[in-house]
């Protein structure tokens, strides 16, 4: 509760300005070059040798860069822009001159590669040099107008989505002229942006000063109703600004990409083109291919419902070709040079859809469903999905979330997350389990201690919750206008009643701790001073001192606490796939550190306790001020670092394993750390990767051709297990990057990660290189072997690219 009322106020006391300076395209990665090289015709894989080496030169001159310029941009803009803090109109300055030196620096690095390439590369490479610097400087060139986490719809981004088929020197060049023209358009409308932001961050204080002079006025109501507007006004124009800055850029991609187009020679194909092309460039719209999966996915839907018949399946596919045909006569018009006529084709073809989705939630069900249909659609749509597997997924009720994180153990009664958090998490159930499974009792015995837990658990919430509900309440009547007491006083009164109220509750819970243990040690016949039952000692003491072992939102953004400080690393090595005997001795390893566990612990929870004062002062004074009728400047609100110790504990573990079992048990106890810690951190494998895997392996070969290909595929082995050991490197160093960061907001998703390039740069860096272990070795590989003959179950082809749908853009018609 009290962590979690100190979160609500931070988000409800800010707004996200609308900076948009720590917007910086990420520098080119392997993928990249890789993914350009399909494109072009007469590229030859032997060059990939040649392209790596000059490639690992530049990859570690991006450490000093990234550390010493963008962090630090990063870091500024992004919290500023987070806790709604407005730079002036001289800092917003200083920002943009400071993102121009990082944008420049980067792209730099990435033309001198490129040169680099082009130097050592034949004449033969023209093509493939052309397209990639072209498509380098766009990106580089819109950093400032999609996430950094997205791409934007250009040519071949597009294309890709409609199978990207046999190189093609027409399509390579026509792209290449796309992307350069583009990029003048791009830059135009980013210094549109910054030009707009920085007259607004001169405006906007004047507004407020001049609503504020009105409000002081008790009877100024026409004065404060006019200050208002005024502030609302330069709102407007920042908006405004930002909307005919980016719609100029828009519409000159659609002239582009109507060019573009021009170089496909299939006509079906083109015309699928230019419906995503629409679809990309005016949000809401649907594309062909999208139409056309709806249909497939709604369809096939139909036919496996119980009322199914033949009229109804008719019915569907004659609203279907209606769709196409109103679709087909309005699209056209959405190049016209009539502002007017672009808006009502635009508005007809955002409902194109409707009569199909009526139509599905009325003969399917239930309510919703065509949302989801649709969802499923674009993985069809996409090509990463049959009509038949989105149905099987669509009616599956077992499906989980790739990015779900592992089940979080069940709370104290009593205790909140927040609470639990401060006061600590006793009796904790699973720790008390794996005891009993170590001890080997019987379940009969389980279930007995089963029932003097739940005894304990009872009367320890008895006797603790009394204590939770003073500290909520002495919280609430902190901010109590009738105190005559100083803040500093009052703060002090609090935390030193916390910190009574709270030893107090963790004298109950040891208490309540050791009984448990005494009665398993009684009940299993062993001393209570057995080193199992020292081990559970030390899990239930490390809960006691802060109690989570999972990271928690509260727990980063207000104590400073990172997940992997928080982490059980008795559960990391029961968990991690070991053998009895090698879990037995890795339990032992883990317990000969059990006193610098505890006090890393209480060090962590010292200054955790120092960042809730430091944030309750900071709120108390706000609120006091409020109260005296002053206007007070929040400041930035950052926790210090807590549990550095912790973490790094955490990590000598693994050396002391490696030492004394083996680097394969560090690397299972690494792995498992992360995985608990942070479950999302690691990007999924290529699936060439894991083709070329099966080929080193044999697998699906006979006897005849596994003898025939031993030389060939033992090479290939080994440049995977190569890969190997620098995809764990490199999530080795991207976790320690991560055990020191806090998030401003959490990373609990791949896609966060993937966005992380906006506020923590070098934890960007530093996982794109567990992508690039993989591209790196696939490149080699297919200097070896023709990555198009290793075919998958489906027969899709080895060499395929993951399909990063581009973000869609809203046309702005004012």
């Amino acid at each position: 509760m009290i962590l979690g009322i100190f979160a609500a106020v931070i988000i409800a006391s800010c707004g996200p300005t609308a900076s948009t300076l720590d917007r910086v395209a990420p520098p080119v990665r392997f993928g990249d070059l890789r993914e350009t090289a399909s494109w072009c015709p007469g590229f030859r894989n032997d060059w990939w040798q040649t392209i790596d080496r000059l490639y690992a030169e530049y990859d570690r001159d991006l450490d000093a860069l990234v550390a010493s310029r963008w962090d630090a941009l990063a870091v500024d803009v992004s919290i500023a822009r987070t806790e709604g803090r407005l730079p002036t109109a001289k800092q917003a300055r200083a920002q943009w001159a400071q993102y121009q030196q990082v944008v420049r620096e980067l792209g730099d690095r990435e033309l001198a590669l490129i040169s680099a390439i082009d130097h050592e590369l034949p004449i033969e490479a023209d093509v493939f040099i052309a397209l990639l610097r072209a498509r380098v400087e766009f990106r580089r060139a819109c950093g400032m107008l999609c996430e950094p986490g997205e791409q934007l719809p250009g040519p071949l981004e597009v294309l890709a989505l409609d199978g990207r088929g046999e190189p093609n020197r027409d399509i390579a060049v026509a792209a290449t002229a796309a992307y350069t023209l583009l990029c003048n358009d791009a830059r135009e409308a980013a210094r549109t942006r910054v030009d707009c932001f920085i007259e607004y961050c001169k405006e906007k204080p004047l507004a407020q000063q001049v609503g504020r002079e009105a409000a002081a006025g008790v009877d100024a109501v026409a004065e404060v109703d006019a200050a208002r507007r005024a502030e609302v006004a330069v709102d407007d124009a920042l908006t405004s600004g930002y909307e005919r800055a980016f719609e100029r850029f828009r519409v000159s991609m659609l002239h582009q990409q109507t060019e573009f187009a021009q170089a496909i020679a299939d006509d079906a194909k083109r015309e699928d083109y230019l419906s995503r092309v629409d679809a990309f460039l005016y949000e809401g719209v649907r594309s062909v291919p999208a139409m056309r999966s709806i249909w497939q996915v709604g369809r096939r839907l139909l036919e496996r419902s119980k009322d199914a018949t033949p009229d109804k399946l008719a019915r569907f596919d004659e609203i279907y070709q209606r769709a196409l045909a109103r679709q087909a006569a309005l699209r056209p018009n959405l190049r016209s040079n009539s502002k007017e006529a672009r808006a009502e084709a635009y508005a007809a073809l955002v409902d194109v859809v409707t009569p199909l989705r009526k139509f599905l939630d009325a003969e399917v069900g239930p309510s919703g469903l065509a949302d989801k249909i649709e969802l499923q659609s674009l993985a069809v749509a996409a090509g990463k999905r049959t009509a038949e597997q989105a149905v099987d997924a669509l009616q599956s009720t077992d499906e989980v979330a790739a990015d779900a994180r592992p089940v979080e153990p069940a709370l104290f009664p009593g205790r909140d997350r927040g609470m639990q958090l401060l006061l600590g998490a006793p009796l904790r159930e699973s720790v008390l389990l794996s005891l009993a499974a170590r001890l080997r009792l019987s379940p009969e015995v389980v279930r007995g201690l089963v029932v003097v837990w739940e005894e304990a658990r009872d009367a320890l919430r008895v006797a603790t919750e009394p204590l939770t509900k003073e500290i909520g309440e002495e919280l609430r009547a902190l901010g109590d206008a009738r105190s005559t007491e100083s803040e500093s006083a009052l703060l002090r009164r609090f935390m030193s009643s916390l910190r009574a109220k709270t030893e107090r509750v963790r004298a109950l819970d040891r208490a309540a701790n050791e009984r448990m243990l005494t009665e398993i040690a009684r009940v299993a016949g062993v001393p209570s001073d057995d080193e199992r039952i020292a081990i559970a000692r030390v899990e239930l003491s490390l809960l006691c001192e802060i109690g989570a072992d999972r990271g928690m939102p509260e727990a980063e953004g207000v104590g400073g606490l990172t997940a992997v400080a928080l982490v059980n690393p008795f559960e990391v090595v029961r968990s991690m796939g070991a053998d009895e005997g090698q879990r037995a001795t890795s339990e032992s390893i883990v317990h000969a550190r059990a006193d610098e566990l505890l006090a890393a612990h209480r060090e962590a929870r010292a200054v955790f306790e120092l960042n809730i004062r430091a944030l309750l002062g900071l709120l108390l004074h706000g609120e006091f001020a409020r109260k005296r009728g002053e206007i007070v400047e929040r400041e930035p609100w950052r926790p210090r670092l807590a549990g550095m110790a912790a973490a790094q504990l955490r990590f000598r573990i693994a050396d002391d394993l490696r030492a004394a079992q083996g680097d394969m048990v560090a690397r299972a106890y690494l792995t498992r750390l992360r995985e608990l810690a942070e479950p999302t951190i690691e990007p999924q494998r290529s699936p060439a990767f894991g083709r070329l895997d099966r080929f080193g392996a044999g697998i699906g070969m006979n006897a005849a051709q596994r003898a025939a290909s031993d030389d060939l595929r033992a090479v290939v082995a080994e440049l995977l297990d190569q890969a190997d050991e620098r995809r764990e490197s490199a999530l080795h160093a991207l976790l320690r990057w991560r055990s020191q960061w806090i998030a401003v907001g959490g990373v609990d998703s791949r896609e966060r990660w993937r966005e992380l390039a906006r506020v923590g740069p070098t934890g960007w860096l530093l996982r794109s290189r567990v992508d690039d272990a993989d591209e790196r070795a696939i490149a080699q590989c297919a200097a070896l072997i023709e990555l198009d003959d290793l075919r998958a179950s489906d027969d899709s082809p080895a060499n395929d690219f993951p399909l990063n749908l581009p973000a869609r853009l809203r046309p702005y018609f004012k």
